[in-house]
C-alpha cells in the first residue's frame, strides 16, 4: 500500500469512522505534492486527493467543517478543497467588500442607506432607452 494511501486512511478512520462505515470511499488518484525547501525548518509534504465521487469530497469536506480540528496522530491537521488560481484571486478580491457589508448589517442606520442606494442603482440600470428626439 503507498504511504499516501495509508497516510490518508489513517486520518479518515482517526476523525471521521463514521463516513468509512456508511460510505465506500473511492479514490480516483492521491498524489504528494514536491517539497519546498525551507532553511528553517523541515515541512511536511502536501496530499492531494481526487474522489471518484465529488458527493464524497462534499462530504468529507463538511465533516471537517462540523468537527471544526482534524488531527493526524494527535496532532492538529488542515483539511482545505483545491481550488483554482482564478477563483482564490477572486476570493480575495472579494474579501473586502463582503467584510464592509458585514459591517454595514451590524449597524441598522447603514443598512437603511445601502438599502436605498441599491434602489436607486437598479432603478437607474433597467430603465428602458428614450429615443432621442430629431432637430
Amino acid at each position: 500500500m503507498e504511504p499516501s494511501w495509508k497516510t490518508l486512511q489513517d486520518i479518515i478512520q482517526e476523525n471521521f469512522p463514521n463516513i468509512v462505515r456508511q460510505a465506500n470511499i473511492q479514490i480516483q488518484e492521491i498524489q504528494r505534492m514536491p517539497q519546498r525547501y525551507s532553511s528553517r525548518r523541515a515541512t511536511p509534504r502536501h496530499i492531494l486527493v481526487r474522489f471518484t465521487k465529488v458527493e464524497m469530497k462534499e462530504k468529507m469536506l463538511r465533516a471537517v467543517r462540523e468537527k471544526g480540528q482534524v488531527t493526524h496522530k494527535g496532532k492538529p491537521i488542515r483539511l482545505t478543497a483545491d481550488l483554482l488560481a482564478e477563483t482564490l484571486k477572486a476570493r480575495r478580491e472579494w474579501g473586502p467588500i463582503f467584510n464592509s457589508l458585514n459591517y454595514v448589517t451590524t449597524r441598522p442606520a447603514l443598512q437603511e442607506i445601502l438599502k436605498e442606494a441599491l434602489n436607486m442603482e437598479r432603478s437607474n440600470q433597467y430603465q428602458p432607452l428614450q429615443k432621442h428626439a430629431k432637430m
